[in-house]
């Protein structure tokens, strides 16, 4: 269950990644600002606080990861049973 919530942790940051990096940043000439891309309607721009969390939680993911297969009894060992 561990590997299968921190995978769909890292899919839904891959995606916001994807779509913070592959989508049009837009700025109308009134001064709107906004994000357009995929299938999706325009949507405001992320504030800075999110912006800041998402490299926070791709790092709190990899360190999950690192710690389930480097530590002793780590649960991806026990679920290979490599020990």
């Amino acid at each position: 269950m561990q590997l299968r919530a921190l995978l769909e942790r890292a899919r839904v940051a891959t995606a916001a990644r994807n779509e913070l990096l592959h989508d049009l940043w837009v700025q109308e000439l009134d001064g709107g600002e906004f994000l357009i891309g995929g299938d999706k309607p325009r949507r405001r721009l992320p504030s800075v606080e999110q912006l800041d969390e998402l490299p926070d939680e791709i790092k709190g993911i990899l360190v999950a990861l690192n710690c389930g297969r480097l530590e002793k009894d780590a649960f991806l060992l026990v679920a290979l049973d490599v020990t």
